[in-house]
């Protein structure tokens, strides 16, 4: 999950520094929940551990690429540009 707030150039130069450093994308996946108690799975890249997180209208992530792993219906699911400025 990531989201650094940085702004304008700043934000642009880190954009680009995390991709190039990091194999980051310039997209963000973004997950909401579209009900109460929404359910989504992550997991990194590489084998580990596999986190639950509860989604409601309070709560909404980012996530990084691959990390997304499953949810359920009542999820909404999309990827979307990362903006800078």
């Amino acid at each position: 999950m990531n989201s650094n707030g940085k702004k304008g150039l700043g934000g642009l130069m880190s954009a680009i520094g995390r991709s190039v450093t990091s194999g980051e994308s310039f997209f963000i996946t973004t997950a909401t929940g579209t009900a109460p108690n929404a359910e989504l799975a992550i997991a990194p890249g590489n084998p580990g551990v596999i986190k639950e997180l509860t989604l409601d209208s309070n709560h909404q992530y980012r996530l990084n690429t691959g990390a997304f792993l499953a949810m359920d219906t009542s999820v909404s699911y999309h990827m979307v540009s990362q903006k800078v400025g």
